[in-house]
């Protein structure tokens, strides 16, 4: 008898365990919040009960593209970012045009110490009129040598910055292309900078190139403070161009 006692007393708490497991309360019946990410968009499956007929749908998620200025209104540290690259390249590409530019431009400086010699010699000898027939002469052998540098330069111009950067980096080498192109157009320019100050220095006139030279860099100084701000490394590839008309 206690046996069977105690076993309907075992059943009996089974049953309200349960029940208690089967019943609903309040807080069953909440709603979880669930957070879903604002770039993603997810469709729900329909129920397998509720589709009569169809095919269970699966859940699906659509990527949403942001635009790439909207990426970067978004994220301004990869604004910033990308901003620094862009920097590093334009001084790389600054450094690689500007020693090419160098390489085509030293034979100005060969012409303009020819003729502060030869000035200097002939107003010694007292004959004036050799300096403008050997500045004459050396304007003519200069502009015809920089006509055929610029048009090197624009037609091989990629290829020959391809001797100071790699040629996986093609934004370097674009920045020192567009460099090289604004330089050489006024090659002409700095051959008369170079044999006329030269020239005027050998005859014994420096305060006049030295006017020369301040006027160079007065015109630079405009250039990197007034322009380059607005305009960027466009502005900045005309820096010594502007330098050699302002000499001149």
């Amino acid at each position: 008898g206690g046996a069977q006692g105690e076993g309907r007393r075992g059943g009996r708490r089974r049953i309200r365990a349960r029940e208690e497991i089967l019943q609903h309360r309040p807080r069953d019946r909440r709603r979880r919040r669930v957070d879903v990410h604002p770039v993603l968009e997810v469709e729900r499956a329909i129920p397998p009960a509720a589709c009569t007929g169809r095919e269970t749908q699966q859940p699906r998620v659509v990527h949403v593209e942001l635009a790439a200025d909207e990426r970067q209104v978004a994220d301004p540290v990869g604004r910033a970012q990308a901003e620094a690259r862009d920097r590093v390249r334009a001084v790389a590409a600054g450094t690689a045009g500007g020693k090419l530019s160098m390489f085509f431009t030293c034979i100005y400086d060969a012409l303009a110490t020819t003729m502060a010699t030869f000035a200097g010699q002939n107003v010694g000898a007292r004959k004036l009129d050799r300096i403008g027939e050997g500045l004459k002469a050396t304007a003519i052998l200069g502009s015809a040598y920089s006509i055929m540098a610029t048009i090197v330069l624009w037609l091989f111009g990629r290829q020959l910055v391809g001797l100071f950067v790699e040629a996986e980096d093609s934004a370097v080498i674009d920045y020192a292309y567009q460099y090289l192109k604004a330089n050489s157009i006024l090659y002409i320019p700095l051959l008369f900078v170079n044999i006329v100050r030269l020239t005027i220095q050998g005859m014994g006139f420096t305060r006049v190139a030295m006017i020369a030279g301040i006027f160079e860099m007065i015109a630079r100084c405009f250039v990197a403070l007034a322009l380059v701000p607005t305009f960027g490394y466009d502005a900045a590839c005309f820096a010594n161009p502007s330098a050699w008309v302002a000499a001149d």
